[in-house]
């Protein structure tokens, strides 16, 4: 015999089954339009000394970022995760800039202190300029012309700090991903949504309506952005290391999609950590965290050249491009 509540929970969820497809579609866009959340730590809470810089960008818009002088020769620009902002990545600045480097943080358009893009097209290839006209502010900046730099993205920012290797003109020594990127595009914005990620009522979770919700999500967020993916192996993308650490328990971005897309290139190595999820790492295993990454960008970069302990105030400048 059928269970009532079974039958009846069925049949909401296919009544409901339209309106999910239209809510996923809405998250689909509110995940690359979240909602702004001003910084929640600035450097000083972590006794960094920062300059604030903007980046006004070629077709409008303007980066916000801080940059943490230590040395000149080696730089690492650090990303951060859908939603957030370069806030988030202090804890690792620190580390970064005790081991020597100059580190910079900014903030992707439409989250932090960078401005709003209110796009639905081709948002892939705006969050990769958002990298590249970074990169190109410090080597048109003549204390960084001849640095060695590294990007250092998470989760979100991993893809295009990938992505911005097809881009001809561009180039930097190696990338740091921490939790992706992955190779399987559609399946990542699926698992993305059940992990919890994004708002979802108990109705569009599971059943006719959950399969809705994911599915236009899903197909929203890959026609949003734009892109290709995974992305051309380009001859200049073989020849740049990168170290990509996933967390042994990452539900978005699982160890297996990480390893499909760091087989695809000849300088890609994965490290996973145990008993770690998304973006766990340094919080969970901070030890073996940081000598991973120190590691790898003494091998990829070599060892900072002796830096000032001594810093100048912050203050706040502007690069125009």
């Amino acid at each position: 015999m059928s269970n009532p509540r079974s039958s009846t929970n069925k049949v909401l969820s296919i009544l409901a089954t339209p309106v999910g497809a239209a809510y996923g579609a809405a998250l689909g866009f509110r995940m690359y339009h979240p909602p702004r959340r001003a910084h929640h730590r600035r450097p000083e809470d972590f006794e960094l000394h920062a300059t604030e810089r903007i980046v006004e960008l070629p077709s409008g818009g303007r980066i916000h970022l801080w940059l943490c002088e230590g040395a000149r020769d080696r730089v690492v620009v650090l990303g951060h995760g859908i939603g957030l902002s370069k806030s988030a990545s202090l804890t690792h600045a620190k580390f970064l800039r005790k081991a020597g480097y100059t580190v910079c943080l900014f903030d992707h358009r439409n989250h932090g202190a960078s401005s709003f893009h209110y796009g639905f097209r081709r948002l892939g290839e705006k969050f990769t300029s958002d990298i590249v006209e970074v990169v190109a502010m410090l080597r048109a900046t003549p204390e960084f012309r001849d640095a060695k730099i590294a990007l250092f993205g998470f989760s979100f920012s991993t893809f295009p700090s990938v992505h911005a290797l097809t881009r001809p003109d561009f180039a930097v020594d190696a990338i740091i991903c921490d939790s992706g990127p992955v190779d399987d595009g559609r399946a990542l914005f699926e698992r993305f949504l059940v992990a919890g990620a994004l708002p979802l009522p108990g109705i569009f979770a599971e059943g006719y309506a959950g399969f809705a919700t994911r599915s236009a999500m899903a197909t929203t967020g890959l026609a949003m952005l734009g892109v290709d993916w995974p992305p051309t192996v380009t001859p200049a993308a073989e020849q740049v290391p990168a170290l990509l650490i996933c967390g042994e328990n990452d539900s978005i971005t699982t160890p297996e999609s990480v390893r499909g897309m760091a087989a695809r290139y000849p300088r890609f190595q994965v490290e996973i950590l145990p008993d770690a999820g998304h973006l766990e790492g340094l919080k969970l295993a901070r030890k073996r965290y940081t000598e991973l990454v120190l590691d790898f960008l003494n091998r990829s970069l070599g060892a900072p050249e002796e830096f000032p302990t001594a810093q100048p105030p912050a203050g706040r400048q502007r690069w125009i491009d």
